[in-house]
C-alpha cells in the first residue's frame, strides 16, 4: 500500500475522533496514559499541523483553553508550590486555576484575589504552536539553600506521560541536567489530585478535551 496524503488525513481524523469519544468525563488514568501517544502524534510530532496544512488552511488552527499565566498573574509566584491550568470535565466537575501556596495566605489576600478573579475570563485563544508551548503546570521544589521552580509546557507534559510513564515507553532513568522538569513531575506523581483525579492525568485530559472541542479542530472531525 502506498501511503499518500489522503491516508494521513484519515489517520489524524480517526485519532481526533478517538479522543472526542473516549477522553470524556469517565475516563480512568490508565486509559489516558495508554492513549497519550495519540496526543504525542498529533501535537509533539505535529501530525495535526501537517494535515491542517494539507487541507489548504493558511493560518494555524485556534485552540481555546485555560491560560495558566492569567490565573497566577499578580500572585506571589515564589510562594506557589503548585499551580494548574486545569479545565477538564471529570465526573461532572471542572477545576480551573488550582493554586497551592507554601503557607496559608491571609484573609485579606484571599479576598483581594477573589475580587480580582471573580469576573475574569481565564481562557485564551492559542494558535496550535502557542498551545503546545504554553505552560499548563507550575511546580516548585524547596531546598534549604533555595528553590527550583519550573513551568511545564503542554508539549512537555505529553512527552512525560508518553515517553516516561509508559504511554509508549517506561523510562525510569533521569538525567539531572536534561530531565529537570521530569524529575519535578516525578515528585508530584501519585501525591496530588485535582478533582478526584491524579493531577498529571487531569491536566493531560484537559489538553485533549480542549483540543478536540475547539471549533477549528471540529472541522476535521465532522
Amino acid at each position: 500500500m502506498v501511503i499518500d496524503n489522503n491516508y494521513i488525513i484519515k489517520i489524524v481524523r480517526e485519532d481526533l475522533e478517538y479522543l472526542k469519544s473516549n477522553w470524556n468525563q469517565d475516563i480512568d488514568d490508565a486509559s489516558i496514559r495508554i492513549s497519550s501517544t495519540i496526543l504525542r502524534k498529533l501535537l509533539v510530532e505535529d501530525n495535526l499541523g501537517k494535515v491542517w496544512r494539507l487541507l489548504g488552511y493558511e493560518k494555524e488552527p485556534i485552540i481555546k483553553a485555560p491560560d495558566l499565566n492569567k490565573f497566577i498573574k499578580g500572585a506571589p509566584k515564589l510562594r506557589i508550590n503548585f499551580a494548574s491550568a486545569g479545565g477538564a470535565i471529570y465526573k461532572g466537575n471542572i477545576v480551573e486555576g488550582m493554586v497551592i501556596y507554601d503557607t496559608a495566605m491571609s484573609d485579606n489576600y484571599i479576598k483581594r484575589r477573589y475580587e480580582r478573579n471573580k469576573n475574569c475570563n481565564f481562557l485564551s485563544e492559542f494558535s496550535l504552536s502557542q498551545f503546545k508551548e504554553s505552560p499548563c503546570l507550575l511546580v516548585t521544589k524547596r531546598y534549604n539553600f533555595g528553590i527550583q521552580q519550573e513551568e511545564i509546557k503542554r508539549r512537555e507534559l505529553i512527552q512525560y506521560v508518553a515517553n516516561k510513564l509508559g504511554g509508549s515507553h517506561i523510562d525510569i532513568s533521569r538525567n539531572y541536567k536534561k530531565d529537570e522538569k521530569f524529575i519535578l513531575l516525578d515528585q508530584i506523581l501519585g501525591t496530588l489530585n485535582i478533582g478526584d483525579k491524579e493531577s498529571i492525568y487531569y491536566e493531560l485530559l484537559s489538553i485533549g478535551q480542549h483540543l478536540v472541542n475547539s471549533p477549528d479542530i471540529k472541522k476535521l472531525i465532522s
